[in-house]
């Protein structure tokens, strides 16, 4: 199973550095995911996360899936950066004033994508 992991010319504005990668190894891709974002949120004070997908669409419940554990890591542990966890469902513009409101320093977006590949 290849798993992809792209970054769009939008992305951070240039700079967070995830390349783009096709792997038979889940562990390799994981590991420069995890570099990625460590990088990314280095210095970060406020960091909101965003699930987005729908639960009705089997793999597309990936984003939202993620953030939910997410959320349930981060009440179980003390991290020493402010965090907002929200589920945008399959209508992410409904909690982007909440978003706002939480004036992150970072945000995260979790969501799937059939590539086609």
């Amino acid at each position: 199973m290849a798993i992809e992991i792209m970054q769009t010319p939008e992305c951070c504005e240039g700079k967070c550095d995830i390349p783009r990668q096709n792997s038979h190894s889940a562990e390799a891709s994981v590991e420069v995911v995890r570099d990625a974002l460590k990088a990314f949120f280095a210095g970060a004070e406020r960091v909101a996360v965003m699930g987005i997908g729908s639960r009705l669409r089997g793999d597309d419940a990936a984003g939202l899936l993620t953030a939910a554990l997410l959320r349930r890591a981060l009440a179980r542990q003390q991290v020493g950066v402010k965090t907002l966890v929200v589920s945008g469902d399959t209508a992410p513009e409904n909690v982007t004033g909440e978003i706002k409101k939480f004036r992150p320093t970072h945000l995260l977006i979790l969501d799937a994508a059939d590539t086609g590949r």
